[in-house]
């Protein structure tokens, strides 16, 4: 009976060849869809200064209707979770021919998304402390600009968590070349 399970050298050189394989097209455009989304909810809140002092804000939606559609025509997200399950379905399908547990694949994953995600949150309640300590009050206007682009890691690691299913079911129903 043999071992499938890789040593710590094999698995790094089998992630090397995998790094020298790997399309950069899909994360140039997962890494552009984000800037999008990012700098997208930024500019979407409209500050409101008085006396120089940053009061309330706004968003975009609430004082131009044409916006709306604008945000219908640059749905950007979507885009990244797709490319994302294209790029990743090739990988969940090796590892289900090789028998390999796919929750093992999803917490890295999760455990990848979550210590930026932490670390751009300790910025944030950084921030808040300062504003808190020094009264300045620039946050509190801000408060919901700076994270409400973070709702869509939850559906990209939904998606992820799918992907079995769904690599199952386009193996059994997908669209298939007819033969002839």
């Amino acid at each position: 009976m043999s071992d499938t399970r890789q040593g710590p050298l094999q698995e790094t050189r089998h992630k090397q060849t995998e790094r020298d394989e790997r399309d950069p097209y899909p994360d140039a455009l997962r890494a552009l869809a984000l800037l999008i989304v990012v700098l997208g909810h930024w500019a979407a809140t409209l500050p409101r200064v008085e006396d120089g002092i940053l009061v309330d804000t706004g968003h975009i939606l609430d004082v131009w209707a044409p916006a709306g559609l604008y945000t219908w025509l640059v749905q950007v997200v979507p885009l990244f979770i797709f490319v994302s399950a294209a790029v990743s379905s090739q990988g969940v399908q090796q590892r289900l021919e090789r028998g390999e547990p796919h929750l093992h694949w999803w917490a890295d994953r999760a455990l990848g998304l979550a210590r930026p995600t932490v670390t751009y949150l300790v910025v944030l309640t950084g921030f808040v402390l300062t504003a808190f300590f020094t009264r300045d009050g620039v946050l509190g206007p801000l408060n919901h600009s700076l994270t409400v682009h973070l709702w869509f890691l939850l559906i990209l690691l939904g998606v992820q968590l799918l992907l079995p299913f769904c690599v199952w079911a386009d193996r059994r129903w997908g669209l298939k070349p007819s033969s002839g």
